[in-house]
């Protein structure tokens, strides 16, 4: 969950504390702390992404529509694959690897404890706690785990809000468990273009 910082805490304060505005005034106008925080919120993309080529090699397709298709790479045979999360634009016919995640709105889970892995009858070799993730405007993408990369298990679009959800070890079924990022389309879009438009 990201949290304001002191500074902007102490202005909001001061702002509840002036009794020369009537409360019609007070709640009419908006502290200018929280405007620009609203401003900077809307002009902050919420994916980081970079020109990429076919990601030829062993790969698994996570999501696909009209508009994008997502696919993971890891490791590979032999370790010789470079991992990404790679998106495919159906429209332009081009690849981009994201690179990172915006933190903004995001859900940070921790692996399952011992508890949880006897009730769902599993066992997970590897740990992880990305709520430190929330500490930091961005996450790098793939994640890591004590052992592995982490890869989204699942994808879904939202078309009220023109978002994609991509969610982290889902399968478990356990709200602490799960990680979520929300990227808008638009911000998809735009990358696509910018790349689109670029002179070779």
């Amino acid at each position: 969950m990201k949290t304001i910082p002191i500074a902007s805490v102490l202005i909001l304060l001061a702002g509840c504390s002036v009794g020369t505005r009537t409360a019609n005034q007070a709640s009419s106008r908006r502290p200018q702390a929280v405007l620009s925080q609203e401003r900077a919120s809307a002009s902050t993309p919420t994916v980081i992404l970079s020109a990429a080529h076919d990601p030829v090699g062993r790969r698994r397709t996570i999501y696909e529509d009209t508009d994008y298709m997502f696919v993971a790479m890891g490791y590979g045979p032999k370790g010789k694959q470079i991992p990404g999360l790679f998106v495919f634009s159906q429209k332009m016919n081009k690849w981009m690897e994201i690179k990172k995640l915006s933190t903004q709105g995001a859900k940070l889970g921790r692996s399952p404890n011992p508890e949880e892995e006897r009730k769902k009858g599993a066992f997970c070799s590897v740990g992880w706690d990305y709520s430190r993730l929330g500490k930091t405007d961005y996450a790098a993408i793939p994640l890591m785990t004590s052992g592995s990369l982490n890869f989204p298990d699942k994808i879904r679009y939202e078309g009220d809000t023109a978002t994609y959800l991509l969610q982290f070890n889902s399968s478990w079924n356990i709200d602490a468990v799960l990680t979520q990022f929300i990227v808008k389309k638009d911000d998809f879009d735009k990358a696509f273009g910018e790349e689109a438009g670029k002179v070779p």
